[in-house]
């Protein structure tokens, strides 16, 4: 009988201990494997972004390198961070240790002077930049309290051919005024709905100026400044003064 109660003690101590090692043994498999990301960014990245938005990738990473239980985790969490990042790329190392590459959206254009889109539609603070990166950007002026949802696909897909000629303001859908660099006198009022803006600009507008010249003479030293309204279909519409 005390055999058996011996037996049955030694069985019950070792299954225990049994039990705990594979316990703290699953701990330590689990904090091992737990995945390490380390971020270098590209030279193109590097030739984008200011010195301050390098620091606060890397801030990101040196906060969370082993923050993350997956790789699509720490992605999500990144891009919700930096909303201008559009993709990340893991390369499995060593271990678990995984080398991030960032792919980002590029600056298009300098909105009111205070603000940068990007290409996937977002608004970024000039800081964000390079100022090398910047003094290159086409300048737009939009009205105050206008989503980007409705004027960032048409402002980006604007050539520089029209932004270097043209100073471009965006009112609404309806109303976008071009102003002649050269000759400022003359502005252009445009919808979002006219698909050949640099036809219209170009060709258009270089007969009716010439026309007016022609016709409505000018005193030396007296300006006057017109409206050509292109908006509508056959016709052309050309008044005198301030927009409306």
């Amino acid at each position: 009988m005390k055999k058996g109660v011996v037996i049955s003690v030694f069985l019950g101590m070792s299954l225990s201990a049994l039990l705990g090692w594979r316990y703290w043994e699953d701990i330590r498999v689990k904090t091992v494997c737990r995945p390490t990301f380390l971020c270098v960014p590209s030279c193109h990245v590097k030739s984008l972004l200011s010195e301050q938005s390098i620091e606060k990738i890397q801030h990101f990473f040196n906060k969370h390198s082993s923050g993350y239980s997956s790789c699509k985790a720490c992605a999500d969490q990144l891009q919700k961070t930096f909303p201008w990042i559009q993709k990340v790329s893991f390369e499995h190392t060593k271990n678990s240790v995984y080398k991030v590459s960032l792919a980002i959206s590029d600056p298009c254009c300098c909105i009111n002077s205070e603000k940068i889109l990007t290409s996937s539609y977002h608004l970024t603070d000039q800081s964000m930049w390079l100022s090398s990166v910047l003094k290159n950007l086409p300048h737009i002026t939009v009205k105050k309290g206008a989503s980007v949802d409705e004027w960032g696909s048409y402002v980006k897909n604007l050539s520089h051919a029209i932004t270097d000629q043209y100073a471009v303001e965006w009112v609404t859908k309806s109303r976008i005024y071009f102003r002649d660099k050269k000759d400022d006198s003359r502005t252009v009022l445009l919808s979002s709905a006219d698909s050949s803006v640099e036809l219209l600009l170009q060709r258009e507008c270089i007969q009716l100026k010439e026309s007016l010249q022609a016709r409505i003479p000018v005193s030396k030293g007296q300006k006057r400044d017109w409206i050509i309204d292109l908006r509508f279909k056959n016709q052309i519409i050309v008044f005198e003064g301030g927009k409306t």
